[in-house]
């Protein structure tokens, strides 16, 4: 229940996107460095931390305003993969659909692991628990955004403040 815009501000930078990531509540003690320019394609950040959620990096390869941010993942820890991932935008009226897509090729110990273990299953609440944090925020955002738009609107006008240079009046009544 937020728009697109105020949606795609916590999703299009990796800082922003740490915010409601699932993963740092796994560890607060996480270290995370950033580099790149945020919110720009190729904004890249790593990570190191606890046994929850390993080591790696990940990298801002796609930004369709509005619409879609792309990562590129690459896991170190617990085990070596690369992966794909997307947040996906669709504006309905004063809300926004979100979709979260994580691609991976597995390997044949991957193929073994996952014969007997559920991905969906393992990573699923996961992605719903970061999901409903982007939503929490982007309507806390959305609700101080309309609040502010109401303050500086009187009879139908809006109220900009603006600027100007020192000026004397004279007047008569």
């Amino acid at each position: 229940h937020a728009p697109v815009d105020v949606v795609y501000a916590h999703a299009n930078s990796l800082q922003r996107m740490a915010e409601w990531s699932p993963w740092a509540k796994k560890d607060p003690a996480m270290k995370v460095t950033y580099s790149g320019t945020e919110g720009v394609v190729g904004q890249n950040s790593s990570w190191s931390g606890n046994a929850n959620v390993g080591s790696g990096s990940q990298e801002i390869t796609a930004l369709e305003p509005l619409k879609k941010v792309g990562l590129a993942l690459h896991f170190k820890e617990p085990f070596e993969s690369e992966a794909t991932s997307d947040l996906d935008l669709v504006p309905m009226g004063d809300s926004t659909k979100v979709t979260w897509v994580f691609r991976g090729d597995n390997n044949f110990v991957s193929r073994i692991y996952l014969a007997f273990n559920d991905m969906d299953k393992m990573i699923g609440p996961d992605f719903e628990d970061g999901v409903a944090q982007l939503k929490a925020q982007a309507e806390e955002d959305a609700r101080t955004k309309e609040a502010e738009a109401r303050a500086k609107t009187y009879r139908g006008y809006t109220i900009t403040p603006v600027d100007r240079q020192e000026m004397t009046f004279a007047g008569h009544r």
